[in-house]
């Protein structure tokens, strides 16, 4: 019974009966969103905050949950200490001057920190973005300030403020977390401690070059118990074995998955085939008088978008682009 026409954003667990939502905005209205909450397991739900809200996270204390808020630099983090039955303000971000995030996610630590993450775009044109890292012990309250973590880089490195990221706290060592962002700005271990950043995708933190894809969106431990470090991404799920140390590598969880996110495709009916715009898998193209069980071609690198065919030509002539017309190459993209 969850009201229709929300951009849903999160979905929390309090206990077998409780649930909490979280919601950005509406189809009807950006600003409308907020946080609902049930207590008969997603029978009936009831409205407990009003700001639009971008996650959730329990956090280690009893009955405390962090939620985080964007497009609002004065008000980005609420907790509730009642177990999401009402959330007040939890301290003002100190975001650069005239930034506005776009996103934000939080982590708790092992050692009773926080941390608290967010893309942010800035006055001028709409990719002019960056991201900020903010920390603060959860025992300080709300009057406690957050203190800035500095970054190697913008998590955000493709500029497009439609993006995600994730920041995850390790289980066992309490000042470590790990971040992944988008482009060039992959998986990363993170001491908050020392402020040391270490790729984790490249030697020696690996021994076989392998990478996992970019464009993150989420992290988790491997269920199995292997102590597997889980990365979701728009280009499929992959895992990093031995995440804590040098030494591991990537391998791909995305088995025998097959399908695709096309964002257009045109038929060509003098070849009897397909030419379509794959998001992160290409412009792709199948062959002369295709059949389903055809294997797509890429012919254009990146993530494929427009496409279109000429069939008044024979052969008919076939079109297909990256992203903005493949203007703004990304050279730090490994």
């Amino acid at each position: 019974s969850f009201p229709p026409n929300y951009y849903v954003t999160d979905i929390l667990e309090v206990d077998a009966e409780t649930l909490l939502v979280s919601a950005q905005s509406h189809l009807y209205d950006r600003d409308a969103g907020g946080v609902w909450r049930s207590v008969d397991n997603g029978k009936s739900f009831a409205k407990v905050h009003e700001t639009p809200t971008f996650t959730l996270t329990t956090l280690p204390t009893a009955n405390d949950i962090l939620a985080t808020h964007a497009r609002n630099p004065e008000h980005s983090v609420s907790v509730s200490h009642d177990g999401g039955k009402t959330f007040s303000d939890f301290g003002r971000l100190p975001w650069h001057a005239g930034a506005t995030p776009f996103y934000t996610c939080a982590a708790p630590l092992g050692d009773g920190r926080i941390v608290v993450a967010g893309m942010t775009r800035s006055p001028g044109l709409p990719n002019n973005t960056d991201s900020q890292f903010f920390v603060k012990h959860l025992a300080g309250g709300a009057s406690e300030p957050w203190v800035s973590l500095d970054q190697p880089t913008s998590m955000d490195e493709d500029s497009m403020p439609k993006d995600r990221m994730a920041i995850l706290g390790d289980p066992e060592l309490g000042d470590l977390m790990y971040v992944a962002g988008n482009a060039g700005a992959l998986a990363w271990r993170v001491n908050v401690t020392t402020g040391n950043w270490t790729k984790m995708w490249d030697t020696p933190d690996v021994v076989d070059d392998s990478i996992p894809h970019g464009d993150c969106r989420n992290y988790a431990w491997d269920p199995a118990g292997s102590g597997r470090l889980v990365l979701v991404s728009d280009g499929g799920i992959f895992a990093r074995e031995l995440p804590r140390q040098a030494g591991g590598k990537w391998v791909s969880l995305n088995g025998d998955y097959a399908s695709m996110e096309l964002l257009s495709a045109h038929y060509d009916p003098r070849g009897h085939r397909y030419i379509a715009g794959a998001q992160d898998n290409c412009a792709i193209v199948t062959n002369i008088n295709s059949t389903a069980k055809d294997v797509g071609i890429g012919f254009v690198e990146g993530d494929g978008t427009v496409t279109l065919v000429d069939s008044s030509a024979n052969p008919s002539r076939l079109y297909g682009t990256t992203q903005f017309l493949g203007v703004g190459t990304i050279d730090i993209d490994p």
